[in-house]
Formats: structure tokens, C-alpha cells, sequence
């Protein structure tokens, strides 16, 4: 019962757990520093507080700048102010949902609100929705904010500019991270050689996802079979006779991928130097392999490498892999 009433226990307990705050003395719930600390570590404890401390600037400000969404459990006055609620969408956009129906036409709110994650737009009034500088803030946050613009700017020059741009920002974050984001990109996105190049150096399998006269492109044919030399599977037909780019390939993927070499290639001594020395160079040598099959790699070896290494999308390109 002591330690329920001893200031430090208090303070030291709710930083670490929140809902202690709910087991202290009486006395100690009505305190204002540790009011303070308490709404720092979870806004809920606003809904604990008495109406004095939760009115208190200095306790709701610390809530709303460690929590945005603490502005949920001020009075409806509160959420009307626009110093209060600029402070709570300038650390959580999504915010803007609990503040006052003028203060979401607010253009100063709105922008800050989006500012923070323009996915926000959609949670501002019409008006704001109809203004075209925050509508730009917006999708150049995320592209999707299109979605909320208001009917008279849907046909804007320059809001579908932003929308392209955003989008094509975003899926060039998304590649660096995960090649197979380029899987869901638009055709439009798939031929831009940047993304690509960007993608294939992430996971060179995702070569098989770009257009022709990128799978033509030796930098970016490179770029795939320096990351996964198997990637040389879904090169154009050209640049499997491409003795630099096969030597990169079998370096990194050993005997699979000098399966998928120009025949001519397959029997090169300086290639077959490079597949004995490859890490990847597989416990099956490629003279064995050719003597079982009876010939060099046929479609269908490549077909089903192609399953293997890059899913069952992969199937669906079987038409063009390997040639157009």
C-alpha cells in the first residue's frame, strides 16, 4: 500500500506500464507531474485523469506531442481549437478524424494533417479536398490521395502529374526493398528503366517481369545475373550469346545457369573455367547433364527452371522467355 502512494514508485512504475497509473494513491492520480509522465507513456490515461488535469494544457499537449490520437479524449471545445489540434495531426495525420468539422476545412490543419501521411486526405471536408495545393501535398505523400480529391480536380493536369510521380516514387522505394513489387506495377511502370534496374539489382529474378527491350538491355541484364545468375533464363535470346554477360551469370549461378547459355557458349573453356570456380556451381557437372539429356538445354529444361526459380507468374511468360 506504501509504494502506491510513494511519488518515485508512482513515476517510475507508469513509465514502464501505463496502467499502473490506475494503482496508484488517490493523491498520487491527481498529480500533475505525474499526470504528465502517466500521458506520455499512453494516451489513455487521459480518460483516467479528472476533468481539471485532462483540461490542462500542459498534460493534454504532452499527450497529444507523444500521441496524436489522444486528442480523441479531450473536450469537444478542445478538439475545436486550432493550436491544439495542429499539434496532434503534426505527430499522427490520422488525427484530423476527432477534430471539429470547421477545423477539417481548415487548409493550415489540412496540410499539416498530410503533410504527415497524405492518405489523411480523405478524412478532410470537401473543401479542403477541393484545393488544389493540399491535394498536391497530398498525393506527393502517398498516391492513393487521388482518390479523395474533389470531382472538379480528377481531370487536373498537373494532380494526375503528381499522382504519376508518387506512384512511380513509391514502387522505386518498394523495389529497392522487394524486387517482386515490380510483380503488381502497371505496364507503363514495368517499362521504366530505372525501376527496373533498381529491382533486378534487389532480386534479378524479377527480370522476367520487364518488357522486351529492357530484357535486351545489357546493363540491366547484368544488373539481374550479378544478383542471380539464373536470372539469365529470362535474358533476351541476343544477350544469351553475350559471352561477358553468360560469364557473369555461371560466377554467380554455376551449372543452372550455363543452362541457359547460347549453345555455343556451353562448351567455351573459358565459361566452363568459370563454372568450376563458381560457388553456386552445383553438385551435378554440366558434361554429365548433357550426356543424360542428349542434348543442350531444350525449352522444356528451361520451362521448368523458370517455375522453379521465379513462381508460377513465371509460367504465364513461357511464351516469350528465352527469344522474342
Amino acid at each position: 500500500e506504501r509504494f502506491r502512494a510513494d511519488r518515485r514508485v508512482v513515476m517510475e512504475a507508469v513509465q514502464s506500464d501505463w496502467q499502473a497509473f490506475g494503482y496508484a494513491a488517490p493523491e498520487l492520480r491527481s498529480d500533475r507531474e505525474v499526470a504528465a509522465v502517466a500521458v506520455r507513456a499512453n494516451r489513455q490515461v487521459l480518460a483516467m485523469l479528472p476533468a481539471e488535469l485532462r483540461n490542462d494544457p500542459v498534460i493534454y499537449l504532452q499527450a497529444l506531442r507523444a500521441d496524436g490520437h489522444a486528442l480523441v479524449y479531450l473536450a469537444e471545445g478542445l478538439r475545436a481549437q486550432k493550436d491544439v489540434v495542429l499539434e496532434a495531426v503534426k505527430q499522427d495525420g490520422h488525427a484530423l478524424s476527432y477534430a471539429s468539422e470547421e477545423l477539417r476545412r481548415d487548409r493550415d490543419v489540412v496540410m499539416e494533417a498530410v503533410a504527415e501521411d497524405g492518405l489523411t486526405f480523405g478524412l478532410a471536408a470537401l473543401e479542403a479536398r477541393a484545393d488544389k495545393a493540399v491535394a498536391l501535398r497530398a498525393i506527393e505523400g502517398s498516391v492513393r490521395a487521388r482518390e479523395n480529391v474533389a470531382e472538379d480536380l480528377r481531370a487536373d493536369e498537373d494532380i494526375n502529374e503528381a499522382a504519376l510521380a508518387s506512384e512511380r516514387a513509391a514502387l522505386l522505394a518498394a523495389v529497392k526493398l522487394d524486387g517482386y513489387a515490380l510483380r503488381s506495377a502497371c505496364k507503363r511502370l514495368r517499362s521504366d528503366r530505372e525501376i527496373i534496374l533498381a529491382a533486378v539489382r534487389q532480386n534479378g529474378k524479377v527480370l522476367v517481369f520487364a518488357p522486351e527491350e529492357l530484357r535486351k538491355d545489357r546493363e540491366v541484364v547484368t544488373a539481374a545475373v550479378r544478383q542471380n545468375g539464373k536470372a539469365l533464363v529470362f535474358a533476351h535470346t541476343d544477350l544469351k550469346s553475350d559471352k561477358e554477360i553468360v560469364l557473369e551469370a555461371v560466377a554467380q549461378g554455376g551449372h543452372v545457369a550455363l543452362w541457359h547459355a547460347a549453345d555455343e557458349l556451353q562448351n567455351d573453356p573459358e565459361v566452363l573455367l568459370a563454372v568450376s570456380v563458381s560457388p553456386a556451381r552445383g553438385a551435378e557437372s554440366f558434361e554429365s547433364r548433357s550426356a543424360r539429356a542428349g542434348a543442350p538445354c531444350s525449352v522444356s529444361l528451361e520451362t521448368n527452371d523458370m517455375r522453379d526459380e521465379a513462381g508460377a507468374e513465371v509460367g504465364a511468360s513461357e511464351t516469350w522467355v528465352g527469344g522474342a
